[in-house]
């Protein structure tokens, strides 16, 4: 591969990961919001993180973050 072809694609997968990274910072705000509301209305830990993706830990983490 040329420098050039390098360069473009360095900077094509930069800009992927920067905005993927984006996109994790501004889901983890949104479930800090919205873990500590279905703990409240009863949603087990458990169903939480299957509808999530997160780990029963993350869940935990998500609902005692500012308490």
């Amino acid at each position: 591969m040329k420098a050039d072809d390098l360069r473009a694609k360095l900077a094509d997968v930069g800009a992927r990961r920067k905005a993927a990274l984006d996109a994790k910072r501004e889901a983890s705000h949104e479930l800090a919001a919205l873990v500590p509301l279905a703990v409240k209305a009863g949603l087990s830990p458990s169903e939480i993180a299957r509808l999530t993706g997160l780990s029963r830990q993350g869940v935990r983490d998500f609902t005692h973050r500012d308490a």
